[in-house]
């Protein structure tokens, strides 16, 4: 059996702030280029476990 006894570390906390210009800018879908079309995935790829949108 191991005895032996480690010295307890105690953990940094650490603040960090967030820049929120940066964080929209971040969680934006970014507009189309020139020439590109928005990609629509298929009806079956829309999982609702729920069954919330029958209609």
């Amino acid at each position: 059996m191991n005895t032996e006894k480690h010295k307890y570390i105690a953990p940094q906390i650490e603040r960090i702030e967030l820049d929120n210009e940066i964080a929209l800018q971040l969680e934006s879908t970014p507009p189309p280029a020139p020439g590109e079309t928005k990609l629509q995935a298929p009806e079956y790829f829309n999982y609702d476990p729920y069954k919330t949108n029958l209609g």
